[in-house]
């Protein structure tokens, strides 16, 4: 096995930090934990004997490393995804069976309403804005006193990483809440929220139009590039290329440049000279002066797109 690809391995060489929720693989060694999340599933496991009870979802299924080979290995068929899971003594490998295209395309939409909620303009009023809609979808109403510009002073003092995961939970919550609109009510309802905040400029129409993109339709990605040198559109469009070790890939928008390598656990990092590195998950948003770098992972393909900060873009105050 290659370093630092088991999850739950004892030896620090082999031993995996995290679960990739950007690899179509995760080979874990059951007897170190019980359970695990990944590709937004939960797996439990336990020991029966000489066999292994699994659990993903609502399934259940017995593990036998003792069968021939052909009784090792079962299919779980879940709603969201298909998983091929084998054993191997007291090691369990995933398979997850997904449409990179698709996957990506879905990961770059959803990514583009992430980078809005970041956007810390007027003290992150698409963040505050975002909350909003939550409330008046799960409660009919708006409280604005939980809102203000001073509520946001909290968002300042995260750390990136923590940021990005509240942006994603939030965006993801909201998408999972505006499936049954259509277009014209995901305005309505981001319009209606809007007015008890106070907002300048046209942050609703901005972030109903990125959620109504994440819940109806796909990011269009042109074909794959392989090169190691990519300078990613002008006008926001995302691009896919492939991810390599040697040389590593370096993406250039407007002065700026970011390179993506694997570190010294072979976990994907995006670097930017001034910035501390990022660990590229299955979707990072790199948020840099006047940019948000939107990067969507599956295995060793990248979708990526630079979309700019609201003042960057020349929009009104």
């Amino acid at each position: 096995m290659p370093h630092h690809s088991v999850l739950y391995a004892t030896q620090p060489h082999t031993a995996l930090r995290a679960p990739d929720d950007g690899a179509d693989e995760l080979v874990v060694w059951l007897p170190g934990a019980s359970s695990v999340r990944w590709r937004d599933t939960s797996f439990q496991w336990q020991a029966i004997g000489q066999n292994w009870q699994l659990q993903a979802g609502n399934q259940i299924t017995l593990l036998q490393p003792q069968a021939d080979p052909a009784e090792r290995r079962v299919t779980l068929e879940l709603p969201h995804l298909q998983f091929r899971a084998f054993v191997s003594g007291a090691y369990l490998l995933l398979r997850a069976h997904t449409d990179p295209q698709a996957d990506l395309s879905r990961l770059l939409a959803l990514g583009r309403a992430v980078a809005l909620l970041l956007d810390p303009a007027e003290s992150y009023a698409a963040l505050r804005l975002g909350r909003a809609a939550a409330q008046l979808l799960r409660e009919g109403r708006v409280d604005p006193a939980g809102l203000t510009a001073s509520s946001a002073a909290k968002y300042t003092l995260a750390s990136p990483a923590a940021l990005l995961d509240f942006a994603r939970k939030g965006a993801e919550a909201l998408c999972a809440q505006l499936t049954p609109h259509s277009t014209q009510e995901i305005l309505d309802i981001l319009r209606s929220a809007a007015r008890p905040l106070w907002l300048t400029g046209d942050w609703e129409d901005r972030l109903a139009g990125a959620l109504d993109i994440a819940v109806h339709h796909r990011e269009p990605l042109p074909a794959a590039l392989k090169q190691t040198r990519v300078t990613l559109p002008s006008d926001t469009s995302g691009i896919c290329v492939e991810l390599r070790d040697d040389p590593p890939l370096s993406l250039q928008f407007g002065a700026r440049a970011l390179t993506l390598r694997r570190d010294f656990r072979r976990e994907w990092s995006a670097i930017m000279p001034g910035h501390a590195p990022l660990a590229l998950q299955d979707l990072t948003v790199a948020r840099v002066p006047g940019f948000n770098v939107i990067l969507a992972r599956h295995g060793t393909w990248l979708a990526a797109a630079a979309q700019p900060d609201r003042e960057a873009a020349g929009a009104p105050p």
